[in-house]
């Protein structure tokens, strides 16, 4: 039986994952007569295809300074429990995925004593954008890097690690169709004609505290002046209960038409992601907190602006520590300025409102944002090979080449 133990500490990690694991699976079918397990922390996805949880990931979703101190003992517990028991396990592989804090930590502690195991990290850490001598450090006990972005691995090598593109999960992500689109609105109660902004204030706890209170703000506003838009809050599980208990209030006081589309309401476990995707392919525009979220609607064609509050401490910290004058990736990766982006101090409801109606009422600027999205999907793999299959094939290329190898075959 080959062992493989995955890290995963967060929804975005838990796709890369069930994607990882689904690949891995055929190929090592084709190439090897044995059973293969794997085992660790993940989500729904990655136990949808057969993987063991030891520990649900919603307890190291942890991000920003204060959020990581205030559950820190917990943290450090899950540190030892799941350390202890890949000793005890030896598996043959270790995938860590995103997750750079909790996953580094764990992998710096097993390699000292299995020496021998593999260790690959999925999603390089942001050293373009913040502490880039990170590289240094994790080569001890990191062996190979699978790349998001295709200007990654040059990266890697000046530091001398093992790293190869993958490509990007987003343009994997599947264009929903009329169908699902029809189903949604009527799951939703909105009219076929009736034009939708999404909004999207993030997928942990500490966003949704930060962002949320504005976001409700914006929409007040900007319904003041569009008053046929429908606005629509897509909520993943581990923060639906915060998400809805918020937006019955706002309803209550403001009647506005403000929906949320989550998982307990409408009984969508197996397809949220799904309906997810059919709300940005149906929504005009959308107003999106900073983060992969910008990259899933650039890849579905909605013109957005984007926005980031975080604690004041975080915000410190960030402004301290982060090299790159933009936040969202698109203009990241393409170079740009053409995505309307509000940080910290400049992310409010004004801010937000303005850009939003200029979007809305210019369709040269939604023009330019959409060409742009395009570009960037190319850059990261679209039109090429499913990034889970070429995750999958480079982990098992550099495992056959490593000192000690794994016997995938």
């Amino acid at each position: 039986m080959i062992k493989i133990l995955i890290i995963s500490g967060e929804p975005s990690g838990d796709f890369l994952g069930a994607n990882l694991i689904s690949a891995l699976r055929k190929k090592v079918k084709v190439e090897s007569s044995r059973g293969i397990s794997f085992q660790g922390i993940g989500g729904p996805l990655m136990e949808d295809e057969g993987f063991i949880s030891l520990i649900r990931q919603e307890r190291i979703n942890k991000m920003g300074f204060i959020e990581i101190l205030f559950n820190l003992f917990d943290l450090l517990k899950v540190l030892r429990t799941v350390s202890n028991y890949c000793l005890a396990w030896k598996p043959d592989l270790i995938v860590t995925i995103d997750s750079p804090e909790f996953s580094f930590r764990l992998s710096k502690r097993v390699k000292k004593n299995l020496k021998t195991t593999p260790i690959v990290h999925y999603v390089m850490p942001s050293i373009w954008a913040w502490r880039p001598r990170r590289l240094e450090k994790i080569r001890s006990f990191v062996d190979h890097i699978l790349a998001l972005f295709p200007f990654e691995p040059k990266l890697a090598e000046i530091n001398k690690i093992s790293c190869e593109f993958v490509g990007h999960p987003v343009v994997s992500k599947k264009i929903p169709a009329v169908q699902d689109i029809v189903i949604l609105r009527k799951k939703l109660g909105i009219g076929n004609n009736e034009p939708i902004m999404a909004v999207m204030p993030g997928s942990r706890r500490s966003e949704i505290k930060n962002n949320l209170p504005i976001f409700l703000d914006t929409i007040k506003m900007v319904a003041a002046i569009y008053t046929d838009l429908v606005f629509v809050i897509p909520a993943v599980s581990e923060v639906e209960d915060m998400v809805v208990g918020k937006v019955s209030k706002f309803r209550v006081k403001t009647g506005l038409n403000v929906l949320v589309l989550s998982q307990k309401s409408f009984d969508i476990a197996n397809d949220f992601e799904n309906l997810k995707f059919s709300l940005f392919r149906t929504a005009a525009i959308a107003l999106a907190a900073s983060g992969t979220v910008v990259l899933e609607l650039a890849r579905t064609g909605v013109p957005m602006v984007v926005g980031y509050r975080a604690h004041y401490i975080n915000e410190l910290l960030i402004k301290a520590l982060v090299k790159t004058e933009k936040a969202n990736l698109i203009d990241i990766i393409a170079n740009s300025n053409e995505i309307p982006e509000f940080v910290f101090s400049n992310c409010t409801p004004e801010n937000l409102s303005k850009a939003i109606k200029l979007l809305l009422n210019d369709p040269t600027l939604t023009a330019k944002q959409l060409e742009l999205s395009r570009g960037v999907m190319k850059s990261l793999g679209f039109g090429g090979a499913n990034p889970g299959d070429r995750a999958a094939e480079s982990v098992i290329n550099f495992v056959k080449s490593y000192e000690k190898k794994l016997p995938l075959i």
